[in-house]
């Protein structure tokens, strides 16, 4: 994949989730994100509570065996993808790691986790991921002055291929960041 083609797709994302998309902390308790520390991840809550998602998957008329959803309940089964990010370059910066439903993105991201203050290798969790696949991105910030796009000083990485999501997981990726050129 073209250096370019990977700015893009974080400038696209990044800029979607802060403008006002879910997770934006700006008062919509449902899909605030949790903070741990340094490190932020964020995800949509569709599904679990009907009176939060807008809908309710028992009364979707969708069929249990094939969205993800509990056979026995109906209900939207969400799931976890732990990442493991692997750099070997010198660079620091804050760490940015997305889910992404389709290439190029069409929207916002599934789910987002950031560190200000990565180690290597990183882990961490894009949490609370509707069944389906998910293309995952990484990036590294060098300096703090990209925070939508990535700069050409910015190691970045991805999956080759889609993370399947099809129960309840963890299911793990590995995504290596690549110094520019």
């Amino acid at each position: 994949m073209r250096l370019l083609d990977l700015r893009s797709l974080l400038m696209l994302t990044t800029t979607l989730s802060l403008a006002g998309c879910p997770g934006d902390d700006s008062g919509d308790d449902a899909n605030d994100s949790a903070n741990d520390g340094s490190t932020t991840a964020l995800a949509t809550t569709t599904g679990d509570d009907p009176s939060t998602s807008g809908s309710d998957p028992s009364t979707s008329g969708a069929d249990p065996s094939t969205s993800g959803a509990d056979e026995s309940t109906g209900e939207l089964i969400l799931a976890d993808v732990e990442v493991t990010v692997m750099y070997e370059g010198m660079e620091t910066g804050t760490l940015n790691v997305v889910a992404l439903t389709e290439f190029p993105p069409m929207g916002p991201p599934s789910a987002i986790a950031t560190d200000m203050e990565p180690t290597f290798p990183w882990m961490g969790s894009l949490t609370g991921l509707e069944p389906g696949e998910y293309i995952v991105f990484a990036v590294l910030d060098v300096g703090g002055n990209n925070p939508t796009m990535p700069g050409p000083e910015d190691p970045q990485g991805m999956t080759m291929m889609p993370v399947m999501v099809d129960g309840e997981g963890p299911f793990p990726v590995e995504v290596t960041l690549v110094d520019p050129e």
